[in-house]
């Protein structure tokens, strides 16, 4: 299966934060961020699903 990268703009707190992940259906799905969720939380949100991928990468 290929994946595609696209770019995503995640917002908190009025603030624009640039995210590069691989397009994939359940990445989709589940990054629906609310716009009170904190940096550290899309962080570990993003870490949780590059583990699920079996990927090591940052995204952040």
């Amino acid at each position: 299966m290929r994946h595609r990268l696209r770019e995503l703009k995640l917002q908190t707190q009025a603030r624009e934060i640039p995210a590069k992940i691989y397009s994939v259906t359940f990445v989709k799905e589940r990054l629906s961020v609310e716009g009170n969720m904190e940096v550290l939380e899309i962080k570990r949100e993003l870490e949780t699903l590059s583990e699920r991928l079996g990927k090591t990468q940052d995204y952040l």
